[in-house]
């Protein structure tokens, strides 16, 4: 049966409570992009959350064997969700379960993934990924216009404040997006130039042009780690690309060999993309500020941030140290000022070892990144995808906090968009057999 045939079929048999589930995933990861939902739909946390755990109790009601026979990962994500949002409250750390639960969707993103492609049923998940992106897209192009007249202006919405809640109202990202932009960018970059010989040229097309618009957002934000973490997915994406059916042992050398060029040389590689960049652009704002960055990193300035951030990390570090088998959320946190002491707050993953301990830091590595070896197993013509972006997520989340718009790209858009590209390199590879 043809992609065609299989998926008129899938349309005929759509039933209430399979269109009333893809809306329970569909609101949510609006909001996790395009945050004037957020900030006009009521109490978007408390709405979005509901709405997720309605979709567990359908996709339970119709499919009860997938969650009573889950995979370790599967298993494990759903407890961490369970533990993180609950365990904290019992010690009265409120503000850490909500954190955890709010930041939920990045560990169960990718067990909706597996629930629609192990029912038959993933390209229902197509019109939710084609509205999110849309949306994204939106985002993207309201806060680069914003960024041309201030820089800062997207490092200058936090997580709570008037000033902050006006700038969201009107559509501009702040970390969130630049963040999920990152792992956007990769994507639609590795369509762009590495997808294969049967993807349309008109998809081709439109990729390159999200791409383009990705990585101008994220340049124009001011956020120097995501800036890294996309040159340096891209520094990856070509070897492995070049050599996606060599041996195993090679990919991982090459892997290794480009990832040590990168982490010696990460800055002089940005300062000659940025240089390249003042060649092809007119005179203007944009230039103005590439050259105030290339004027701030040789004062020092960036390493002045790096430096910061290390200490940052180290405190959850130490919080490790001191309390390693449960964590600090046995122990009330206390504030200074607006903010929580005791561990750093920069790092999704040093900071889920400090909170929580060795077991449950563990358990949140494993399901972070068992997704990605996963489909780099079962995806071999499209390593050059899949590698890129396991480097990039350890350094968005080890180097920051998580957030859902991540999770949303990562975890849900890259496993569907990596089974379509698979499936057009079978075909292909198919074909040459035939001709053969």
């Amino acid at each position: 049966m043809s992609e065609s045939a299989r998926a008129s079929a899938i349309a005929q048999n759509l039933g209430l409570e399979d269109v009333l589930g893809l809306a329970l995933i569909t609101f949510p990861s609006i909001g996790y992009v395009y945050p004037p939902l957020r900030m006009h739909g009521g109490n978007f946390a408390a709405l979005s959350t509901a709405s997720l755990l309605a979709w567990f109790v359908i996709a339970l009601i119709l499919y009860p064997s997938f969650f009573l026979r889950p995979t370790a990962q599967r298993f494990l994500a759903i407890l961490l969700v369970i533990y993180t949002a609950t365990f904290p409250r019992l010690f009265q750390n409120d503000v850490i379960g909500n954190r955890y639960l709010g930041v939920a969707p990045l560990f169960i993103y990718y067990t909706v993934y597996e629930y629609y492609r192990e029912t038959g049923r993933s390209r229902l998940l197509g019109p939710v990924l084609l509205l999110s992106s849309a949306f994204l897209t939106i985002t993207s192009v309201k806060t680069a216009i914003n960024l041309v007249d201030n820089p800062y202006l997207s490092r200058s919405i936090k997580s709570a404040g008037q000033y902050s809640e006006h700038l969201l109202a009107l559509g501009i990202g702040g970390y969130e997006l630049i963040y999920a932009l990152v792992p956007t960018f990769v994507l639609t970059a590795h369509v762009a130039l590495f997808a294969p010989r049967r993807t349309p040229r008109y998809m081709r097309l439109i990729c390159l042009v999200a791409a383009g618009g990705a990585a101008t957002t994220i340049l124009l934000s001011n956020y120097f780690t995501a800036l890294i973490a996309s040159l340096s997915a891209l520094a990856l994406m070509l070897p492995f690309s070049l050599l996606k059916r060599a041996a195993a042992a090679t990919q991982v050398a090459v892997a290794v060999a480009v990832s040590i060029l990168i982490m010696g040389f990460g800055r002089p590689l940005v300062t000659a993309v940025l240089s390249l960049v003042l060649l092809v652009l007119p005179a203007g704002r944009t230039v103005d500020r590439i050259h105030s960055i290339l004027g701030a990193w040789q004062q020092g300035y960036d390493t002045d941030i790096a430096d910061g951030r290390v200490n940052t990390l180290s405190v959850s570090l130490q919080a490790l140290s001191d309390s390693p088998v449960f964590g600090l959320s046995i122990v009330r946190l206390t504030y200074e000022g607006d903010h929580l002491t005791g561990f750093g707050q920069h790092s999704q993953i040093l900071d889920t070892f400090a909170l929580f301990g060795v077991v449950i830091g563990l358990i949140h590595l494993y399901v972070l990144f068992q997704p990605f070896l996963t489909k780099h197993r079962m995806a071999q013509p499209n390593r050059g995808l899949t590698v890129p972006l396991l480097f990039v997520t350890a350094i968005v989340l080890g180097w920051n906090n998580a957030a859902p718009a991540y999770g949303l790209v990562v975890y849900l858009a890259y496993p569907w968009l990596l089974d379509r590209l698979s499936l057009r390199d079978t075909h292909v590879h198919a074909r040459r057999l035939l001709l053969a």
